[in-house]
């Protein structure tokens, strides 16, 4: 029994008050939990699991049980388990409050997953980041609830929802200060649900309860208002002191090591190890801060376990030598470590730390355990140059009996040859082969991002600027690990509709099909600030909330049940294939980012984004070492069959010098302009090719100078040879040349009086041509004249012949027949009778009309010879008005067409009469013309019989 001390009387005065289970005396109240069965104080410790890790375990996959687990898994336990009561206040949340690495996320996600029924609790986890909206987060929530009745949501009947909800204060504040995804989550708290966007109606949701996990403000953190901590219990997480540290490594280094059957060196070394590496990560706290330019040097806790892990993914049952497990140490340091660093300051503060720390705690001195890495002119000293050739992978040796062992590759050179086979492979696969220069530099950054793949689930970040071959690294050092490699392709239209369709194939490979995947992102495809949003998302939970529909999400449930069933696993509900399809993503999916310092996007990003540090092995490419750099241009200007081989070598050295200069120059230029300049290794390379390219086209150009130089020469030659040899020529032909010179001055005074004569016809004749010319233009103007005025007979008496083509035999029958005919129809018979040379009476025309011929007489008519009397006799009908054949046609059709007939005679034969002096003034002018023709012609003929005679004479000369 105990006593409460007065002031705390319940009566409120100083007696005393008796409580049956007194607080132990020994200890601290922090190590004590009240059982409700047993109804005493027990130890924490008695409390704690002490089941041995199953065998199958991966080291990342193990939890060791110690207080602080317990502790916080029991609060956990307790506060979920009393939200299923029927009181107001059981639905308070729980809120872990600790800095990053302590473990948070991992404490609530192992109970809530593993240690809670699944038929009473479903889980909807959220992570939160500087870019999270209310929208978001609503809809994450609201897709995980269903409707119990109108206006009622919750989770399935019979179910406690938990929303869990990670990196609670990371959201960003808007313009007065609020949270908006926070003040979302308290509109269910203060008053039991929020409203549906779409309907514009009140959701009141049920069996719903927050459980929550944050860091403390700071570094993009910020502050939660405390109208929503009300709701919360609030339990502080320490970090780990050494013991608890030391603990938890020795327990997971032991299990490995006796499940790989390590030998007792190394298994001995196992205190040594944790030691060593917590001091690494004490002194890197200390000394190692963050500023503007170093925003990303943040450690955690999960970097201390990176290189336990990573020195538990090496074949230590191998290890027979003492020195072996000290570098295995050393190298998983500096790549958690010392690969972040910035400058050669620090990463010389930490090669002195490990070189004391090794002395302290394995007794072994750095320099003795690089021995074999040193050269002579290394002094026997190791230092940054020397630091860099420590190199751990499992493709140092390709035919490794089909094993890939983790383990030191002890010589650089024959790693850089393994790689450029690696190299020509891929170059002989891929679409776009990759025109690569490996040496010792590219060769690290490779192993690195090796480790990083071969680490489950582990994550890259790749810093440095743009040129310096973070992209090719990745894709040489993923095709090394038979990794499949995605990327997207960024386009105008490219927007966040398309990014996700990414992202879900990107998933579905990786947890569907189980291939292991990159997915290699740059910064320069950061269309939208929601991409890196999603991304924290994969690299925290391996998923995008919200990104498959229910249907997709039951798909590729389906598609991983064999996978499942082959690992043992029995999914009996959709949320169990869900959470295996995670699983494998989370194995599988590895993103490798490739950002760039430059600017204050990446700071801000590190901020906004914690998982960007997190979650990431951390690479930063420094600008090329000196050996790089020669080895560069040695590769390139080495083989350059044009310089001289005595050239080459100083050409090679002069490289480096040059892009040294560049750089102290840019240094000069940004301390007085304060303008940065980068300086990457695609310069470096530009220069070099520009250097061969322009050595070229130099080359080229002095060629075909010479060449021209040569071939004029050789011109030369030939022309001296001609001329000698047609001196010799000339010498002999003089006599018959002076012989052909006096033949020749005949010929030309022939040719003279030829082309006189010539010239004096050629005079005569363009005269007689232009007066021909002169004269055949009148007789054209007689014959348009005579022509004109037979185009007035002719369309009447074609009018007339068609006429008398459409009369019929039964038409002239009719006029024939007629015993006392009409007028007009013998009128018109008496002037055919006139024309035809008959009488003119109807007797005579009735016999006309009954000659068989009488048509033929009339087509055949000789209207060139009218006799003038038979015209005269014409005439007198032609007077007659009624003479007419459209008034005739009236009477008779035949009459008609004879009338025609007769008026067109008539027409023609006073046009015959104008035109006839005419056709015999044009007759008689044709015939001048033609004789004059015949006389030009003849002259023509004369004139181009001289002109040959005299172009034959020219041509003899």
């Amino acid at each position: 029994a105990g006593t409460v001390p007065s002031p705390y009387n319940e009566e409120g005065d100083r007696g005393s008050y008796m409580i049956s289970n007194p607080f132990p005396k020994e200890g601290t109240i922090y190590q004590y939990c009240y059982s409700v069965e047993s109804k005493k104080w027990v130890l924490w410790t008695a409390m704690m699991s002490r089941d041995p890790f199953a065998q199958h375990l991966q080291p990342h996959e193990i939890i060791v049980p110690t207080i602080d687990t317990t502790r916080y898994t029991f609060l956990l336990d307790v506060c979920v388990k009393n939200a299923q009561l029927p009181h107001s206040l059981n639905r308070m949340g729980l809120l872990l409050v600790g800095p990053t690495g302590t473990g948070k996320t991992i404490y609530i996600n192992n109970h809530l997953l593993n240690g809670l029924d699944k038929d009473k609790f479903s889980i909807i986890p959220l992570g939160f980041s500087a870019q999270t909206t209310a929208l978001q987060t609503q809809d994450i929530i609201d897709a995980k609830l269903d409707k119990r009745r109108k206006g009622v949501y919750g989770p399935p009947m019979g179910k406690q929802a938990i929303v869990f909800v990670d990196d609670l204060n990371m959201p960003a504040k808007e313009i007065y200060g609020a949270q908006p995804p926070i003040e979302i989550l308290r509109q269910f708290m203060d008053h039991n649900g929020w409203y549906d966007l779409k309907e514009k109606t009140f959701r009141n949701i049920v069996d719903m309860m927050y459980v929550c996990a944050m860091g403390p403000p700071g570094g993009g953190r910020t502050f939660v208002t405390p109208r929503f901590l009300r709701w919360f219990n609030v339990i502080s997480v320490t970090e780990f002191d050494a013991e608890a540290m030391t603990g938890i490594f020795d327990a997971i280094m032991r299990f490995q090591f006796d499940k790989k059957g390590t030998p007792g060196t190394v298994k001995g070394l196992r205190e040594a190890i944790i030691r060593s590496t917590l001091e690494v990560y004490d002194a890197s706290l200390a000394n190692l801060l963050p500023t503007p330019t170093k925003s990303h040097y943040l450690f955690n806790l999960r970097d201390f376990g990176r290189v336990i892990l990573g020195f538990l993914m090496a074949n230590t049952e191998a290890m027979t030598e003492g020195t072996a497990p000290c570098r295995l140490w050393v190298h998983e340091v500096m790549r958690v470590f010392y690969d972040r660093l910035t400058d050669d300051k620090d990463r010389d503060w930490l090669i002195q730390f490990m070189r004391t720390t090794l002395k302290k705690n394995f007794s072994f001195d750095l320099d003795k355990i690089f021995e074999h890495l040193l050269v002579p002119e290394d002094n026997g000293t190791v230092g940054i140059p020397q630091a860099r050739r420590l190199l751990f992978g499992d493709f140092g040796d390709p035919e490794g009996n089909g094993k890939r062992l983790y383990e030191e590759m002890r010589d650089p050179q024959k790693v850089i040859e393994v790689c450029n086979s690696f190299l020509e492979d891929y170059n002989a696969m891929s679409k776009k082969p990759m025109q690569l220069v490996l040496f010792l530099f590219m060769i690290e950054h490779i192993s690195r991002i090796c480790r990083v793949l071969r680490s489950p689930g582990g994550h890259a970040l790749l810093v440095g600027i743009g040129g310096s071959g973070r992209q090719s690294c990745t894709q040489l050092a993923s095709f090394i690990m038979d990794y499949t490699v995605v990327t997207i392709e960024i386009s105008k239209t490219y927007g966040k509709a398309e990014w996700r369709e990414d992202i879900k194939r990107l998933l579905t490979v990786a947890g569907g099909d189980g291939k292991s995947t990159v997915f290699l992102f740059t910064d320069s495809q950061i269309k939208l600030e929601s991409f890196v949003e999603d991304i924290n998302n994969l690299l925290n939970t391996a998923e995008v909330p919200n990104i498959f529909a229910a249907d997709e999400k039951a798909t590729l449930g389906e598609k991983v049940r064999p996978q499942a069933k082959a690992a043992g696993r029995t999914l009996n509900t959709p949320a169990e294939a869900w959470s295996f399809f995670l699983d494998r993503c989370k194995s599988n999916l590895h993103v490798v980012l490739a950002f760039s310092p430059v600017g204050d996007a990446f700071r801000s990003r590190l901020r906004q984004f914690p998982s960007l540090v997190n979650c990431c092995t951390i690479d930063w490419y420094l600008p090329w070492p000196q050996d790089a750099l020669l080895n560069v241009a040695q590769r390139f200007l080495g083989n350059l069959e044009s310089v001289p081989e005595e050239v080459r070598g100083p050409l090679s050295g002069m490289c480096p010098i040059v892009h040294g200069m560049v750089e102290v120059d840019s240094d000069k230029f940004f301390s007085e302009l304060r303008r940065k300049f980068y300086i990457s290794p695609k310069s470096y390379l530009d220069m070099i090719q520009l250097y061969i390219k322009l050595l070229a086209e130099r080359r080229a150009e002095l060629s075909d100078q010479r060449d021209r130089f040569l071939n004029g020469l050789a011109k030369m030659e030939e022309v001296t040879v001609v001329i000698a040899s047609a001196k010799e020529d000339l010498a002999v032909l003089e006599p018959v040349l002076k012989e052909k010179s006096a033949s020749t001055e005949v010929l030309l005074k022939q040719v003279a009086i030829d082309k006189e004569e010539a010239s004096k016809v050629e005079v005569v004749v363009s005269k007689e041509a232009a007066e021909v010319e002169e004269f055949a233009a009148g007789v054209r103007i007689i014959q348009e004249d005579a022509q004109k005025d037979l185009d007035e007979a002719l369309p009447a008496l074609n009018a007339a012949v068609s006429a008398l083509n459409s009369l019929t035999k039964g038409d002239i029958t009719e006029v024939k027949s007629f015993a006392k005919p009409p007028p007009l129809v013998q009128t018109t018979m008496e002037a055919v009778c006139v024309l035809l040379g008959r009488k003119p009476d109807w007797d005579n025309s009735k016999k006309l009309l009954g000659e068989s011929d009488f048509m033929e007489q009339l087509l055949n008519f000789d209207k060139d010879n009218i006799e003038p009397k038979r015209l005269k006799g014409l005439a007198k009908y032609m007077a007659m008005e009624d003479f007419n054949p459209e008034v005739v046609g009236r009477v008779s059709r035949a009459a008609k067409g004879l009338c025609m007939w007769c008026g067109a005679m008539d027409v023609y034969a006073r046009v015959a009469k104008e035109v006839g002096p005419k056709k015999e003034k044009l007759a008689e002018a044709n015939m001048q013309l033609d004789k004059a023709m015949s006389d030009l012609n003849e002259k023509k003929t004369n004139l181009k019989k001289v002109q040959d005679k005299v172009a034959a004479l020219e041509a003899q000369l």
